[in-house]
């Protein structure tokens, strides 16, 4: 009776210092979440949606498909630009953007839809909605995978640094840009 109680203690003993490791490990990452290439004011934009307007593009002789990095950007910035030429006649609908390809494309996925319409609006600002959508994107809750770049306001998506992944501090570790080595390292008495 005293083996199992012991073993029980180890166990449980094991799963409350796994638990204590893993939950703050959990609210560590820097993107959005899994299967989430970018959040922008609570719209999402998915790798699915990603993959379904590489898909789409692919499909269509002679297009060249939009990087994932450019798809994410444009995305990311659809709201703002849909909120600046609102009322202003200019707006393309989902609908008129399905009717343009219906010739190329008999099933086109929302995600592209969404992709065209944002890049036909935005040829189509000027220097003062560029500027209001940049201030306005400055202020808002921006996310992005980091595999995608990172969103910095004023700039928009800019190229994450190649060693986006760091490793683990400890006593083998190469130190971070500007830290000195060994600073990572307790001190041996």
């Amino acid at each position: 009776m005293k083996a199992s109680r012991t073993r029980a203690a180890r166990v449980a003993a094991g799963l409350t210092l796994a638990l204590m490791v893993s939950l703050p490990l959990a609210a560590c990452g820097t993107g959005p979440g899994p299967g989430i290439a970018a959040t922008s004011d609570g719209q999402v934009v998915t790798e699915q949606d990603l993959d379904d307007i590489a898909s789409d593009f692919a499909r269509v002789q002679g297009a060249q498909a939009p990087t994932r990095t450019e798809m994410v950007s444009l995305l990311v910035a659809r709201p703002f630009v849909q909120e600046a030429v609102q009322g202003s006649g200019q707006m393309l609908s989902e609908a008129g953007i399905r009717q343009l390809v219906k010739g190329q494309l008999t099933q086109v996925s929302d995600a592209t839809v969404k992709y065209l319409q944002v890049t036909a609006l935005q040829q189509q600002l000027d220097q003062a909605a560029v500027a209001k959508i940049t201030k306005e994107m400055a202020g808002a809750d921006i996310q992005v995978d980091p595999r995608y770049g990172v969103f910095e306001p004023g700039k928009g998506l800019v190229k994450t640094p190649e060693n986006w992944i760091l490793p683990a501090p400890g006593p083998n570790a190469t130190p971070a840009p500007g830290e000195a080595p060994g600073s990572s390292q307790t001190p041996t008495p």
